[in-house]
């Protein structure tokens, strides 16, 4: 149910007795004009002179002429229900030691246009003779579609920005599931590679990162030095490759089907010179990627040097 603007009007009491003996009021009162959760009628027996022999035998709390809302008869007291959340609460008490203070209340929590209409507060009397007499009051509780449609347009707006977001952490959840699977792996030159720690290169070699540094999941062969994507993916390559031997040497990141993602070239002019590049790729379960030389110059030896100095890395960003 959605929160309600409550316009109260009161019918005036035409009793049967002389004076005023009972009163139903309801709660926010007429003319104030402010949101509230929740609506309550009060109805309160005032018979006048305590020497008149009369006992309260029943206060009743109708809507309409037929619906009861609440009864209380009897001696006695009564409570039920919850006074806050979306329910209907109830309590009142008959002392007839004090006939004044009967009463019954009833709170309608979270009230809609259902509970518009006509209610009804109706007690019955006894006389030291059993002959009854019974009095009544009435009020209207009106709610105004008109002035709520604002206030609803805006819960709407708000149960719409809720489920956009609930959407979104759906996909948060489905992409957390993709992050999940991880693969990484790291990869330098072992220093009994080739003779001497020095990892010679020719054109057209795939180059072999044989020490492994950090291997998580599944891909990476260091015996082949190929790296074999477990999933489909976005994944990441970095190489850094230092050259020495008074020699120019370029090196390519590629699939084993030759796609070429990326080129580095490095070219000793000192003791050892290094250089690096990185690249994202999309690729598929069962690709292949290595590194190969494409390019070597015709002077010097162009080896590669070990302790970590080349190093191959890769790591999958997310599943696709």
């Amino acid at each position: 149910m959605s929160f309600c603007r409550f316009l109260v009007a009161f019918l005036v009491f035409a009793g049967i007795d002389q004076g005023q003996c009972l009163q139903l009021s309801i709660t926010p009162r007429k003319g104030i004009e402010s949101l509230t959760k929740n609506v309550t009628f009060s109805c309160r027996t005032d018979i006048g002179s305590t020497s008149r022999p009369l006992e309260i035998f029943l206060i009743q709390i109708t809507k309409g002429d037929q619906e009861s809302v609440a009864l209380l008869r009897g001696n006695g007291a009564i409570s039920y229900g919850k006074k806050e959340g979306r329910r209907l609460h109830a309590d009142g008490q008959i002392d007839n030691r004090a006939i004044s203070g009967g009463y019954l209340n009833v709170t309608l929590h979270f009230p809609s246009t259902e509970n518009t209409g006509q209610y009804r507060c109706h007690v019955v009397y006894l006389n030291n003779m059993n002959v009854t007499r019974q009095d009544s009051d009435d009020a209207y509780l009106y709610i105004d579609e008109n002035s709520n449609s604002k206030f609803e347009a805006r819960i709407n707006g708000l149960e719409a920005l809720v489920h956009a977001v609930s959407s979104k952490m759906d996909d948060i959840d489905d992409n957390v599931g993709k992050i999940g699977s991880l693969h990484a792996f790291s990869a330098s030159i072992n220093q009994n590679a080739q003779r001497g720690g020095k990892y010679y290169v020719s054109v057209g070699k795939t180059v072999i990162f044989n020490e492994v540094i950090t291997r998580i999941g599944q891909g990476y062969d260091s015996g082949s030095g190929i790296f074999t994507a477990p999933v489909d993916g976005v994944y990441a390559f970095f190489l850094v490759m230092e050259v020495e031997g008074d020699a120019g040497v370029g090196f390519s990141l590629r699939t084993t089907d030759e796609r070429e993602f990326a080129r580095l070239y490095v070219e000793d002019k000192d003791v050892g010179d290094q250089s690096s590049v990185s690249s994202v790729v999309n690729l598929k379960a069962g690709e292949k990627v290595k590194v190969q030389v494409h390019y070597k110059t015709d002077k010097g030896t162009g080896h590669m040097y070990h302790n970590k100095y080349c190093v191959f890395s890769g790591f999958l960003i997310r599943e696709t």
